[in-house]
This record gives C-alpha cells, structure tokens and sequence, in this order.
C-alpha cells in the first residue's frame, strides 16, 4: 500500500542467510523506530539472481516525518 518506507538493502550472500540476517536488523532497529505494520515487503531483481550471491532490499512502512 502507499505508505513511507525505510529501505534495507542485505549483504552479498547465500540468499537464505542475507534475509534473515536483514529481517533481524529490521527487528533490532524495529524497537528505536515508529513501523506501522501496514505493509513490508522484499524485493527480488537482478541481484537476487544468484542464490549463493544474493542481494535484496526490503521495504518496511513506516510513519511518514
């Protein structure tokens, strides 16, 4: 949905290990942090081609400034 988002782009990696390790960043940052909970979202492109040297950015809705 339409909404400000804080963006997290992962570490180059196994794919299975930068999510995580990004969703566990988000989580950390999550409690200093105003999220609405409203629509996070993971984007796959290009980078994520390669499993074993993946990158992807996830989106988490935040409260507009």
């Amino acid at each position: 949905p339409a909404s400000a988002y804080a963006v997290f782009t992962s570490k180059i990696g196994p794919i299975e290990d930068v999510v995580l390790e990004t969703w566990k960043e988000i989580w950390t940052w999550d409690k200093r942090h105003l999220r609405t909970f409203s629509g996070d979202f993971e984007q796959y492109d290009q980078s994520a081609l390669s499993p074993q040297r993946a990158q992807v950015k996830i989106f988490v809705a935040i409260k507009p400034a």
